[in-house]
């Protein structure tokens, strides 16, 4: 007989802030990356973050995203919460497992991008 904690299923909750959030999601489809993503419902306005969740099981290749995503802006950041709610910056100079090592314990991510000027002038060219 399995145990109730045998049958919990860690996810990780993603929380992509900017106009830029398009760029991200399609990056987890190319990858095969699956998730769930969450939207509001119909005619509920946000200012907030698209969310989504994916499951822990999918760590290693939500690492190499994440890395992916940072290296590709100087202006894109990505923080971890962790179940302890400490918080860790994903940074440049961490590589794929540096980061999937911070997502063993994560609750949250957040990736954003800081330039909202370099995202402006992207969609006009």
């Amino acid at each position: 007989m399995s145990s109730e904690s045998e049958n919990v299923v860690h996810v990780i909750r993603v929380f992509v802030v900017g106009k830029r959030g398009c760029d991200f999601f399609g990056m987890l489809d190319s990858s095969g990356i699956h998730y769930i993503r969450k939207r509001p419902p119909i005619g509920v306005p946000i200012a907030g973050a698209d969310t989504a969740v994916i499951a822990a099981a999918m760590i290693a290749g939500f690492a190499q995203i994440i890395a992916a995503w940072i290296t590709s802006r100087p202006s894109r950041k990505a923080t971890v919460t962790h179940i302890d709610r400490s918080i860790t910056e994903i940074t440049v100079v961490m590589n794929s497992n540096e980061i999937a090592k911070s997502l063993d314990t994560a609750f949250s991510v957040m990736v954003f991008d800081t330039n909202p000027t370099e995202n402006q002038q992207d969609s006009q060219a």
